[in-house]
């Protein structure tokens, strides 16, 4: 009887240990889970350097020259570069831009009857600009210093001048990506006053300089 017991015992063993790998197998195990992809874009800022250009449309008059020459509003169009900083929804930067000019004007002087010929050849500014920013939209002021560059054709006499003056303006830039934004401003540029000579060594008595609006549309590439 005894002995019986034993084979059983040992027989039943043999078939647990047998079983035992499949019945391991069988249990549930737990999964470590795997973290998930953040797929949040970061956070939007206007913080940052840029590169960008621009063109649009420029008119103006001269100033303190009489009435005597008709300007003709011209295309303008240039590179820009400059760097922002936010502030919670505020926005302070600098930037400055060098343009090409198609500003000019014919006439004539009074009572001499003289013809001549003005243009705007190019113009530069560097200014500061202050914003508010509503997430990708950012409203803008900005106002700073303006130079420009001039060539006057008056009878014999030919005068290529340097004006300087200030620049103040406003406009809205939009962001369509993180680098890319696009925008648009309007310029008020006041330029200093030059003399006109009519001819070789004499001086004409008349000074001449230019108040220019400029329209432009721009695209910046931030990095």
């Amino acid at each position: 009887m005894s002995r019986n017991f034993l084979t059983t015992g040992l027989v039943s063993a043999c078939l647990m240990a047998i079983a035992a790998p499949s019945f391991a197998a069988d249990i549930p195990r737990r999964s470590t889970a795997q973290p998930a992809y953040d797929q949040t874009p970061p956070a939007f800022t206007w913080t940052g350097f840029y590169l960008g250009a621009n063109a649009g449309a420029i008119w103006g008059d001269h100033t303190k020259a009489g009435s005597f020459i008709n300007t003709k509003t011209g295309f303008t169009g240039g590179l820009t570069a400059g760097y922002n900083q936010q502030f919670g929804q505020f926005v302070a930067g600098v930037e400055g831009d060098y343009n090409y000019s198609g500003l000019s004007g014919r006439g004539f002087l009074p009572l001499l009857g003289t013809p001549v010929r003005s243009e705007l050849t190019s113009f530069g500014t560097l200014r500061g600009r202050l914003g508010v920013a509503f997430d990708r939209t950012l409203v803008y002021g900005t106002g700073g210093y303006a130079f420009g560059f001039s060539s006057t054709q008056a009878g014999l006499a030919k005068n290529d001048s340097t004006h300087q003056g200030y620049v103040v303006g406003a406009g809205v830039e939009y962001a369509f990506t993180q680098n890319v934004s696009l925008k648009a401003e309007y310029l008020y540029m006041p330029l200093g006053n030059k003399t006109l000579s009519v001819l070789p060594g004499f001086v004409a008595g008349t000074r001449s300089g230019i108040d220019a609006s400029v329209v432009r549309a721009g695209v910046n590439y931030r990095f």
